[in-house]
């Protein structure tokens, strides 16, 4: 068995393992410049600072002597003493001082083992701005920064004081008289940079697995979201085809209490949707058929499908049920119920025109055969009778002989006109007509019981396909049956209307109705429950009917009496009729 998950559908919205790969591929590239743009913009950072604090050194020295700190030109001690506390600052590997021409005037190292030096390379582009370069020195990377040394407008007042010794005359005050180098350890930088790196390319993967997943969640909402989708919009239609069958429908979940009853299954257990609440109420408090005797049913297991009848009324309800499973876990119980009233009376009928296409063959065939010997009989008797002398006992024999032939010629006549009934030629015909007809030849018996008639027919009435004489037959035996029916003073009830082009004429009396065990015999042949009845009456009316495709019921109805109900197609205008 299928569960209920297994059939419904999932959303199509799913992304590929190569869909979800390139995504990764591509946040991570994206993630991975950003990460070496910012390394970029450190490293930047870095330089402007290292260049900063090198600006402020070589403007420190400036600033000493531009105050006159060392204005003495013998004075070469307190030089060195001012430029050798500026080159002990943190972080400075090396200070020189040179002029333009790369030889060395004034140097200092943080390192003892490195070798004095006397000429460095001048760079390309020496100015006031300064400018930076990665030179090795010992093995180890050096971040040097250089800048020219400008006296000013002040001549040689401003060129440091050692300078002038050997400082070529100023073209101008705004030359350079020398270039000033200092020198960072590089490894810091290196290292702050690579460790920034690494941890960009962290915070790169970081990022792009979690845009990855919050992709993934995104997929795995919209998946979530459509078959949430999905299931409300089934469930709606689910509820609107339940609704709207014309099948009863009951579900109850796993304790037994009701889920779900449509319309349909509240019309044919007599309640009222506005009236009915089945919010935590039991299958087995519903009126009709025994819930609790079904339940049990289907605890026991050997009931999953079955049809049962039930008669309430004049309706005849088919039930079935059966438990819901899923993957072995029981969610609750379906009950299906269905009006069986009219299946139950087609097959009824069919089985009834079956019995009676054969008792009509079979009566025409007695008829046939015994209508020569009676009519022998018949001459015989009356031969007797005219013979014999009046009042004696052979005439009294033979009188009685003759009554039991023409008794058997009645039968065999109504045998013969059950064996024609649903063979006869219609034409257009009034039905107002034929009831006046049927009327008329029924006017002795009902007034000899003081019967009155109620008659209810519209004065607008269309004409009918039908076989007058035979509608005429079918109309006074209903009469003559209701009159038989009824005491002294009874009350004849005839009734034509006209719904969805098919006409009703329904017959009604006030007598004490038909016993419910022969209801359902009534239209069989030689069923009667008079005295003295062929049992045919009713079975020629069944046939008649039929043979214009009609219908013809009875009931009891609620205020007493018994009612026959026969039900014609009006036919279309203008069609012929057959």
């Amino acid at each position: 068995m299928h569960s209920v998950r297994d059939t419904l559908p999932m959303p199509g919205f799913v992304l590929s393992r190569w869909i979800v790969g390139g995504l990764a591929l591509i946040l991570f590239v994206c993630m991975l410049v950003l990460s070496l743009r910012s390394n970029e913009r450190e490293r930047l950072f870095m330089t402007a600072s290292l260049l900063e604090r090198a600006d402020t050194l070589i403007w420190s020295l400036e600033t000493g002597f531009h105050t006159g700190m060392c204005l003495d030109p013998e004075n070469n001690g307190c030089v060195e003493d001012l430029f050798h506390e500026a080159a002990n600052q943190s972080g400075v590997l090396s200070m020189m001082v040179t002029d333009m021409h790369g030889h060395v005037l004034l140097q200092h190292h943080r390192n003892a083992s490195s070798q004095p030096q006397t000429l460095v390379d001048i760079p390309e582009e020496v100015d006031a701005t300064p400018r930076w370069r990665l030179r090795e020195e010992n093995g180890t990377t050096v971040f040097e920064v250089y800048r020219a040394y400008i006296p000013g407008g002040m001549g040689h007042s401003h060129v440091l004081p050692w300078m002038w010794r050997h400082a070529e005359p100023l073209e101008t005050p705004t030359s350079m008289a020398g270039i000033v180098f200092v020198g960072f350890d590089a490894r810091p930088l290196e290292e702050v940079l690579e460790e920034d790196a690494h941890t960009n390319y962290i915070i790169a993967a970081a990022t792009a697995g979690l845009a990855l997943l919050a992709v993934q969640a995104l997929a795995f909402l919209q998946h979530l979201r459509l078959l949430r989708q999905r299931l409300r919009d089934e469930r709606i239609v689910s509820l609107e085809v339940m609704t709207r069958l014309p099948l009863g429908l009951i579900t109850c979940d796993a304790k037994g209490d009701l889920a779900l009853i449509n319309d349909a299954a509240l019309d044919l257990l007599g309640l009222h949707r506005a009236a009915f609440s089945a919010a935590s109420m039991p299958i087995t408090s519903l009126p009709g058929p025994d819930w609790k005797e079904l339940c049990t049913l289907l605890d026991a297991g050997d009931f999953s499908y079955e049809e049962r009848s039930t008669r309430a009324g004049t309706t005849i309800l088919g039930i079935s049920g059966a438990r819901l499973h899923d993957r072995g876990r029981l969610l609750g119980t379906l009950f299906v119920l269905r009006d069986m009233t009219q299946l139950r009376r087609l097959q009824a009928d069919a089985a009834r025109a079956d019995r009676l296409t054969a008792l009509g063959h079979l009566a025409a065939g007695i008829a046939h055969e015994v209508r020569n010997p009676l009519s022998t009989l018949k001459g015989t008797a009356l031969y007797l009778a005219r013979r014999l002398p009046s009042g004696g006992r052979e005439e009294e024999a033979a009188s009685r002989m003759l009554e039991e032939v023409e008794r058997l010629e009645h039968v065999v006549s109504s045998l013969l006109d059950f064996a024609k009934a649903g063979t006869f030629a219609m034409q257009p015909t009034d039905l107002r007509c034929v009831v006046d007809r049927a009327l008329r030849l029924a006017h002795a018996d009902l007034e000899a019981k003081k019967i009155e008639v109620h008659k209810n027919i519209p004065a607008a009435f269309p004409t009918m396909c039908m076989n007058a004489e035979k509608m005429t037959q079918v109309l006074l035996n209903l009469f003559l049956n209701a009159v038989h029916a009824m005491e002294m003073g009874g009350i004849l009830g005839i009734d034509v209307a006209v719904c969805d082009a098919m006409c009703t004429l329904t017959v009604t009396d006030t007598g004490h109705g038909i016993a419910e065990e022969a209801q359902a015999s009534l239209f069989t042949p030689f069923f009667t429950t008079k005295a003295s009845g062929t049992g045919l009456g009713l079975a020629i009316v069944y046939s008649i009917v039929s043979g214009h495709k009609g219908q013809v019921r009875c009931f009891n109805r609620p205020e007493g009496g018994a009612a026959f109900t026969i039900t014609l197609p009006l036919g279309v205008e203008g069609e012929k009729c057959a």
